[in-house]
């Protein structure tokens, strides 16, 4: 078709505010705005109404134009009613994520700074609480050269442990932690709350993985309170040979403290469902005064002790209130828990595998020590054997007015000590050991027994308690002392079943002896329970 008539083009130019209505088929540019329009035309040419149509640039606000957002219930099987309009805008910025800010998370761009700029912004920056929206972690790898300010109020999401991982790459020295809590004016340490700033409250951390090639320490909460952190993977590269002992500038995987000049606790703190690997510590609470900490559903892995309470406090120091349970503890060189200083601290239903073994097969300490009073361990499972557990028992309770139920032998109230019912056959014409204590442990003790026998066609009983007081001196460890070990049984029976009981000392270990004669015929039982007098 030929062109019948070129019809003239004309362009206007100004600024937004003076843009007059331009003729049907009329350009006008908004130098100020740099936006393009478009006069409609005349009605009488056909045109809808008056006016001008912008024609979208990369300028143009194109959400401004996509009208309103309504909640419909596409799938729901039935009209949503009083559904309300919003903006699209709005809509979107009910979620942000740390790429609105500039962090890449593809594990080659350094992401610090946009993520402390996210923080700040959403956390920092204004105290009206509208604009405290979570922060989103897309799946990614976000490597971060230095320390994350965790400030008050901050919620963190991410896809997962295995999705959302924030790993620290070292630009020369290495940094004490990867994340760390600090005030609202982003105080951290003992400036935490000074000048009337608020101090970390109300944090939330979920489905994400905190990871380090180094030997540095991963989560610090400092002054924190009312926290909840979920679903957290948090590893550091300490290696099995490193954690054997701790060392020079030990690591932790998570540091609760409370180090601020104004003596304020950290209190409340929930962990659920976290898991720590590759530091000195797993969970360390050291410092000054800290209350109500709970950690649980998690697992504990390749650390030198697992959870560490008071372990390097201070004077006045006060720890409260730690709650472990339901967690596995596996692969730990040393304790799987130890108090040192604190009260009114708990461990419950928990599983303890390789523990106290040097990350070999030898027990070298204790599963879990209380050298505090005012504490307890109930439910708690222990895959260390007897032989072991009188090497180094299960739970220490360092005479200590602290309550243990150790569930696969004894019960533990302070210094007072009594096994569970246990029986052992003894055959007949036989001679050996019934069971054996280490004294270093225990320097007295009272065997309360019952033996059946069959004998002449009788079922003869023997029922009665033996004490044993051994020659252990603990003030020369070194050195136990071989004489005769104080020995006294009382006694009745039925008849004479055949068993003569008896102590031996051999080095620090107290065995409880038979003989049996070869009368009988037929094995005794011998059903027993110790109990610890000293």
């Amino acid at each position: 078709m030929s062109v019948l008539q070129l019809s003239r083009i004309t362009h206007r130019k100004g600024y937004i505010e003076n843009l007059p209505q331009l003729q049907g088929a009329e350009l006008g540019w908004a130098l100020d705005d740099r936006r393009l329009f478009i006069g409609n035309g005349d009605i009488t040419e056909g045109a809808p109404i008056i006016g001008n149509t912008e024609i979208l640039t990369e300028h143009s606000d194109v959400l401004d134009y996509a009208g309103t957002y309504t909640y419909t219930g596409e799938h729901v099987g039935y009209v949503v009613n009083d559904a309300q309009d919003r903006t699209i805008q709005s809509k979107l910025d009910e979620q942000v994520s740390v790429k609105d800010f500039g962090a890449m998370g593809n594990g080659a761009n350094d992401d610090t700074t946009a993520i402390n700029t996210a923080l700040y912004e959403l956390f920092g920056r204004a105290s009206n609480p509208a604009v405290r929206r979570s922060l989103y972690f897309p799946a990614g790898r976000y490597l971060v050269s230095d320390t994350i300010k965790i400030p008050p109020y901050a919620s963190i999401v991410g896809d997962g442990i295995t999705s959302t991982v924030i790993e620290y790459e070292s630009s020369g020295s290495v940094i004490p932690h990867i994340m760390e809590t600090v005030d609202s004016d982003f105080h951290s340490g003992v400036n935490i709350g000074t000048g009337g700033a608020t101090p970390p409250t109300g944090i939330s951390i979920t489905d994400l993985q905190l990871l380090s090639p180094e030997k540095n320490s991963l989560l610090l909460l400092d002054n924190i309170t009312d926290s909840t952190f979920t679903r957290l993977s948090l590893n550091a590269g300490m290696a099995v040979t490193d954690l054997g002992a701790i060392g020079s500038g030990p690591s932790s995987a998570i540091k609760v403290r409370s180090s601020n000049s104004l003596l304020l606790e950290s209190t409340n703190i929930t962990f659920n469902q976290c898991i720590t690997s590759g530091t000195t510590y797993g969970l360390d609470v050291m410092e000054t005064s800290v209350k109500s900490i709970r950690f649980e559903n998690g697992r504990l892995n390749n650390h030198f002790i697992g959870v560490a309470i008071g372990a390097a406090t201070t004077l006045n120091a006060t720890m409260t209130g730690v709650n472990i349970t339901r967690s596995i503890f596996d692969n730990i060189s040393a304790q799987g828990i130890l108090i040192a200083t604190g009260t009114m601290n708990s461990s419950a239903f928990n599983v303890f595998y390789s523990v106290g073994n040097g990350f070999a097969t030898l027990p070298i300490t204790p599963v879990i020590e209380f050298a505090d009073g005012n504490n307890i361990s109930i439910g708690d499972l222990f895959e260390r054997d007897q032989q072991a557990n009188l090497v180094h028992p299960r739970i220490m309770l360092h005479g200590q007015p602290s309550i243990a139920f150790d569930s696969t032998y004894a019960m533990k109230l302070g210094e007072y000590q009594r096994t569970v019912g246990l029986i052992t056959e003894l055959q007949d014409n036989s001679s050996g050991s019934v069971f054996e204590i280490n004294s270093k442990e225990c320097s007295s003790f009272q065997v309360d027994y019952t033996i059946s026998r069959q004998k002449g066609g009788f079922n003869e009983v023997k029922k009665g308690a033996l004490i044993v007081v051994n020659k252990y001196d603990p003030l020369n460890p070194s050195n136990p002392v071989s004489s005769a070990i104080e020995f006294n049984e009382e006694f009745t029976e039925s008849g004479n079943v055949g068993i003569t009981l008896s102590a031996i000392q051999n080095g620090f270990n107290v065995n409880v002896t038979y003989v049996s004669d070869n009368l009988g015929g037929t094995p005794a039982a011998f059903k027993y329970s110790v109990q610890r007098l000293d």
